[in-house]
Parts: C-alpha cells; sequence; structure tokens
C-alpha cells in the first residue's frame, strides 16, 4: 500500500498525453485509486511520441470524449465517487490558426470542462493546468499571478475562460481550486510534431541541421521539465488537502534566451548522438508566425515568478536546463531508433 491522500479516487483527464503520463505514473505510488481517462487509447510501446503502455497497466483506463455526452453517461459509475480531479486534457498547440481551429479548441477547453463537472457529484478538489500564455505581453517583469491577462492566441484565451469558470465554480461549491500555470513542458513524451521551440531544435539538430532561431535569440523564454511539472500537480494535491489553493505560476524558476538554448542542444547532441558542429542560423521572422510558436514563440522576454508556488505549494523545481535537455535528447534518439528498427 502506497503512501496516504486525503482523496480517495483521483481523475486525471487528458491521461494519456505527455504530462498526464507521467503523472498517472507517478501517481501509483500513492493508495489513492486513479481514473485516467482520454479521448484515445493507451498507445502502443514506442510509438510515434515514445509513449510507454505499461506506465498504465495499474490504472482504470476510461475511453471518453469529453465533448460527447453519451461517453460522459456510459462513465458514470467511475465517475460518480471521483473526490479529485486532475484537469489537464486540452488542445496543447498554441500555434492553432484561430480561423480553423476555434470551435475545437473552445469545445475541449470549455464546453468539455463544463460538462465534465456536471459528472462528479462528489467531487472535492480540483487542480488545473493552465498555461502563462494567459498573459499576453509582458507588461513588467518577472511576472507574478496577478500581471494583466491578454492572451494573444486562442489556446491563451481558452485557458483564462476555463480558469475563471474554475474558479467561479470551486467558490459557488466550496470546492478547493488550484489553477497552475505552466511555462512550456519538455521532455520525454512530448509529442513528435510539436512546433514549440525545445523539440523544434532537437529535431533538426538530430537531422545534423542547424536550427533556425528567429530573431536575434536574446529574448528570455521560460519552460518546465517534465519531472518538475509532474512536482507541481503532486504538491497541489497535498496542499489542497489542507485547504491550500490558488493561481501559481510553474516553470524552472530560471529563464533562457533561445541563443542559449539552441548552443546548449548543439552541445549536447554532439556528446550523445555524435551529430556535426552546427551553428544557429537567425532570421527575421515571418509575419504567419506572429501569435503561433512555430519558431518565433508568441511570446518571449518572458520571466515567471515562481515564488509563489515555492511559498504556499512548496514547488521546488529540480532539473537544470542541461540535465533536462540531455534526457530529452536521449529519449528522442532512443525513440527514433526504435522507429527506424520496425
Amino acid at each position: 500500500m502506497g503512501e496516504e491522500l486525503k482523496f480517495k479516487k483521483i481523475l486525471v483527464t487528458g491521461a494519456c498525453g505527455q504530462l498526464g503520463l507521467a503523472l498517472t505514473n507517478y501517481l501509483q505510488r500513492y493508495s489513492s485509486k486513479i481514473v485516467a481517462l482520454d479521448i484515445e487509447p493507451v498507445k502502443d510501446p514506442w510509438d510515434n511520441d515514445g509513449h510507454n503502455k505499461d506506465e498504465l497497466e495499474n490504472l482504470q483506463f476510461v475511453l471518453a470524449d469529453l465533448t460527447r455526452e453519451v461517453d460522459l453517461v456510459a462513465c458514470k459509475i467511475d465517475l460518480e465517487d471521483v473526490d479529485y480531479l486532475v484537469h489537464l486534457a486540452s488542445i496543447i498547440e498554441d500555434s492553432k490558426d484561430i480561423k480553423v481551429h476555434a470551435q475545437s479548441v473552445i469545445d475541449r477547453d470549455i464546453s468539455g470542462t463544463v460538462d465534465l463537472l456536471k459528472h462528479l457529484p462528489a467531487l472535492k478538489g480540483i487542480c488545473f493546468s493552465s498555461s502563462y500564455m494567459i498573459y499576453g505581453p509582458t507588461i513588467y517583469s518577472p511576472i507574478d499571478e496577478h500581471h494583466p491577462t491578454d492572451p494573444i492566441n486562442i489556446y491563451g484565451v481558452c485557458k483564462l475562460a476555463a480558469e475563471k469558470f474554475l474558479t467561479l465554480y470551486g467558490q459557488q461549491k466550496n470546492i478547493s481550486v488550484t489553477v497552475l500555470r505552466y511555462a512550456g513542458i519538455y521532455g520525454p513524451g512530448t509529442p513528435a510534431d510539436s512546433t514549440r521551440l525545445i523539440p523544434s531544435v532537437i529535431r533538426t539538430v538530430a537531422q545534423n541541421k542547424p536550427p533556425v532561431i528567429f530573431g536575434e535569440g536574446t529574448e528570455l523564454r521560460e519552460t518546465v521539465y517534465i519531472d518538475d511539472a509532474v512536482s507541481a500537480i503532486v504538491s497541489a494535491i497535498k496542499q489542497a488537502q489542507s485547504d491550500v489553493k490558488g493561481t501559481f505560476n510553474i516553470s524552472s524558476g530560471k529563464p533562457y534566451t533561445a541563443k542559449e538554448l539552441a548552443e546548449l542542444v548543439i552541445e549536447l547532441s554532439t556528446e550523445i548522438s555524435g551529430t556535426g558542429k552546427l551553428q544557429p542560423e537567425y532570421r527575421v521572422a515571418p509575419a504567419k508566425d506572429v501569435g503561433g510558436d512555430g519558431g518565433g514563440a508568441a511570446l518571449t522576454g518572458v520571466e515567471l515568478a515562481i515564488t509563489s508556488a515555492k511559498d504556499k505549494l512548496g514547488y521546488n523545481p529540480k532539473i537544470t536546463l542541461r540535465e533536462g535537455l540531455a534526457e530529452h535528447i536521449k529519449w528522442y534518439s532512443t525513440v527514433q531508433n526504435n522507429k527506424k528498427s520496425n
């Protein structure tokens, strides 16, 4: 029997995503029952995303689409005694075109959230995975949780709307709600087609091509390694047992520049995979990249304050950028080698 938690049954939505898989695997050390819900079945071992099927062997898995009422009704028995919700389900890429993807993002991130709560009558606590993208352009730095919110893409808009709804829901239902505003998460399990800077640079360097950096590469960016991202949720669950709640920035605590990142990926890739010695290429960002994160990040010049998370949640990021990138590169190399051998 694992360590005891106050909450007896924890529901994790988006359980087959990068953060969901890592979290559900970690939560198995506790005695709480874990219900892993996702729109897609668990992936085969070492598929294109590198998700290992064995990670969910000891969990109750529920296949459901939050935008389909029939799916939620079908898993009523699984949901009716859930007392804590970790809500990760989302359209994850922030480079989505508002003209094309707005409705699907709204359906999943807002409507799906509202509908899910109708089926959780025993709920006592919620941890919601939000994003630093809700802030928009930097007004002052470092950005704390009181910074103005002015998101510049549909992803940030929907995350902010869901935050406000869940906070209001918690107040009216007397439910503890913790909102975690994540910097970009990286590390093993990162979606293979992610357009974020770190996976893009690692993919390019692995092909022995120079990474392209839009701009001069000197503006600050924020990120957080997958293990630290998981630890923030675990801290939120534990602190919710003492009714600690609120909104918290979650990052590594140390921003980097795109130039620093690209040069470090090149250095580590040379050591780990034997790629050639490359130099980043710096270009002017195309107009179409404004508002996305597909080369020129939607938000740069960002430094997040995580003092509140440290003080109130006991959040303590432990993985340095060098350590995290090394693990990400090793994992990516393993996935690619497995794909070639299959």
